[in-house]
């Protein structure tokens, strides 16, 4: 695990890739995430939401991100679905969504 002295998910995302990642994903929390890549750096929004259990979101982030960049969709609009997705999440108790209801 590497760590930065930073509060700043973007700085940190910077600083981080630094070190010889191409890219960076920086989740952070209620305020979404951050990443860093060789076109730049910028942060995602999380929506606000009324956060009942965090079980589970780093999981749903990471599944839905990879899943995004599996069919090759754009990083920022993959990072985008994840925090979506993980914001989501947590709004139910315990590691699962309710069954999407067609």
């Amino acid at each position: 695990m590497l760590q930065t002295t930073t509060d700043d998910p973007v700085n940190a995302a910077t600083a981080l890739q630094r070190l010889s990642p191409r890219t960076v994903i920086v989740t952070a929390g209620q305020h979404g995430a951050a990443y860093s890549h060789p076109d730049g750096a910028a942060t995602v929004p999380a929506p606000t939401v009324h956060a009942i259990d965090t079980t589970g979101a780093g999981d749903t982030f990471l599944s839905s991100l990879a899943l995004d960049l599996a069919h090759n969709i754009a990083l920022h609009n993959a990072i985008t679905t994840a925090v979506q997705t993980s914001s989501h999440t947590v709004q139910h108790v315990g590691a699962h969504t309710p069954a999407h209801r067609t």
